[in-house]
């Protein structure tokens, strides 16, 4: 089924009903239907950078800010569906500290990295193996034009064989 069913796997294992998702917005459309199929709740927190009508940016201490004792899943898109914009490395790197520290998964969502022309990009890949909780999901559909086919992939690296455990008997 692609990254959505990838994705969906992720949310149905992951969550149980009442947790909270927060969603960075703009966003694209199936997290929050997702989260609502998981019975969950969904806090949004604007990318939109103060007084722009069309700069945005990842605000790491809004969505610090957002955070509840209920909050189980962050998730976004990088490069960003639907506004294009590319997280930086450092940004990046801040959301897993802050997901790691408070036992937050992370869920980057890089079905779009291989239409990056410009600018400098990091995929959370190349991150995995500094947490448990960050997961990358991609799709074949997009990069190697199989639109029809939805071919997709999860990513997660475990530090540990009893870690790897924990983590393939939750998916």
């Amino acid at each position: 089924h692609g990254c959505i069913g990838g994705l969906s796997l992720v949310y149905l294992t992951l969550l149980s009903p009442g947790d909270e998702v927060i969603i960075p917005e703009p966003a694209y459309p199936a997290y929050n239907i997702l989260a609502q199929a998981s019975r969950c709740e969904v806090k949004y927190v604007s990318c939109l950078v103060p007084g722009t009508q069309s700069s945005w940016a990842l605000d790491v201490d809004a969505i610090k800010a957002a955070i509840t004792p209920k909050t189980k899943l962050i998730v976004f898109s990088n490069p960003s569906n639907p506004t294009g914009y590319l997280l930086p490395t450092s940004t990046l790197e801040a959301m897993i500290k802050l997901c790691d520290e408070r036992g937050i998964y992370l869920v980057v969502d890089e079905a779009y990295r291989e239409y990056i022309f410009e600018g400098d990009y990091t995929s959370a890949i190349t991150l995995l193996h500094t947490s448990p909780f960050v997961i990358s999901a991609n799709s074949f559909s997009k990069s190697m034009s199989l639109y029809g086919e939805r071919a997709g992939a999860l990513s997660v690296v475990c530090a540990s064989a009893s870690e790897a455990q924990r983590v393939l008997g939750q998916l």
